[in-house]
């Protein structure tokens, strides 16, 4: 009884910090993306610097691991509206304009990711070199297609 009550408390703390989030304002939305981003951006840059650096090799992982779990967070906070706060932003207007194509190139983002993370666990370099390069490459996908230079 005590695990159900438990279970149903966890439960409908997930679903309202669901409905809050969806209730943000696009100021909020946008502060999020864009520190989603900057993390997402500093574990590349940390693999990136781990694949030069015997040093940080060792740190290659948890960067990876990160970077995988963070490439999931910032598709939310791009919902209706979030394109209008008064925050700056580099999000274009194809990302609600094209919402399949954006959901699709975040998906792929996603895979590349996790195939990163799969290179790095396998410790070999010509894997990591070619999932770093895919991974590149979802990125460039989004940031030439769906953002505002």
């Amino acid at each position: 009884m005590r695990g159900m009550f438990f279970g149903v408390t966890a439960a409908t703390l997930v679903l309202t910090a669901g409905a809050a989030f969806a209730a943000l304002d696009a100021d909020t939305a946008i502060k999020y993306r864009k520190g989603t981003f900057e993390a997402i951006a500093g574990h590349f840059g940390g693999i990136i610097a781990g694949m030069k650096s015997p040093e940080l090799a060792p740190d290659m992982q948890a960067h990876a691991e990160a970077l995988a779990a963070t490439a999931k967070m910032p598709w939310k906070a791009f919902g209706p509206g979030t394109d209008k706060g008064t925050e700056k932003t580099t999000a274009g207007p194809k990302i609600w304009s094209d919402a399949a194509g954006f959901k699709a190139a975040a998906s792929k983002f996603e895979v590349a990711t996790a195939d990163l993370l799969a290179a790095v666990k396998s410790k070999d370099n010509a894997k990591i070199g070619a999932a770093v390069q895919a991974t590149g490459a979802a990125c460039k996908q989004c940031h030439e297609g769906y953002r505002v230079k």
